[in-house]
């Protein structure tokens, strides 16, 4: 499942905004690509759902079939993976 941009809103992250342009299966492969760079096992990812956004900083939950992780896009580009499991000792519930 991916989550669409309703009513065309822009918002204040561009690499956001162009991710989300994307059609469903490049966005999963845009995802498994990011998550294994970050040297965590994504064969596969299969589903997306937004997490949230904090300072023009957005948040994606990707359910992979290796396990399920918490995506940051930051406004500059750069991005960062964290294993849900980490996530939640953190006190970042991925399946809220």
């Amino acid at each position: 499942m991916v989550i669409p941009i309703i009513g065309g809103t822009a918002f204040a992250n561009p690499f956001s905004d162009m991710f989300r342009s994307k059609g469903e299966s490049e966005q999963l492969g845009i995802m498994s690509s990011l998550i294994r760079s970050s040297g965590y096992q994504c064969s596969s990812a299969y589903e997306l759902r937004f997490y949230g956004s904090q300072q023009d900083n957005d948040f994606w939950i990707v359910y992979c079939s290796d396990g399920y992780y918490i995506v940051a896009f930051y406004p500059d580009g750069s991005t960062n993976v964290l294993d849900c499991k980490m996530a939640q000792v953190l006190g970042i519930d991925c399946f809220k």
